[in-house]
C-alpha cells in the first residue's frame, strides 16, 4: 500500500529531484507525512510504501537541500535507516543539490520557510 502526499508550492520546479530512502519503522501516520510536507516550501511530493519501508521524496533542489528535508523528517519522527551506505548517499545528495545548478541555490533557498501552512 502506497501513501501519496502531493504539494505544489509557488517555486520553479525545473530543479525537481527524486530521492528514495529506506525508513526503518513505518508506524507514523499519513497525517505526519502531510504535516511534514506542509512545513517546508519546496517539497513537491512524499510517497511512502509501507510494505517495503521506502519513502520517496520529490523536492525542488533550488528551493531546499536534501539536508533540510532530512532534518525536517527527523524532527517529525521519520528517520531513514542509518547506515554507512545511507550516509554516503546523503552526502552525495547534498553535494549534487548544492553544485548541480550553481547560483540557483542562493537565489531560491533563501525563500524556503519552515513553518508555513
Amino acid at each position: 500500500m502506497m501513501s501519496h502526499i502531493n504539494h505544489q508550492g509557488n517555486f520553479h520546479t525545473e530543479h525537481a529531484v527524486s530521492r528514495l530512502l529506506r525508513i526503518g519503522e513505518t508506524n507514523f501516520s499519513d497525517e505526519a507525512l502531510h504535516n511534514t510536507e506542509k512545513r517546508l516550501l519546496g517539497i513537491l511530493r512524499l510517497a511512502l510504501d509501507k510494505q517495503s519501508g521506502d519513502l520517496g521524496i520529490a523536492y525542488d533542489s533550488a528551493a531546499v537541500s536534501f539536508g533540510q528535508v532530512l532534518s525536517l523528517l527527523r524532527q517529525s519522527g521519520i528517520s531513514p535507516v542509518d547506515s554507512r551506505w545511507f550516509r554516503l548517499k546523503a552526502a552525495w545528495y547534498d553535494y549534487t543539490d548544492e553544485y548541480q545548478y550553481p547560483g540557483t541555490a542562493l537565489q531560491y533557498r533563501s525563500r524556503a520557510i519552515i513553518g508555513h501552512a
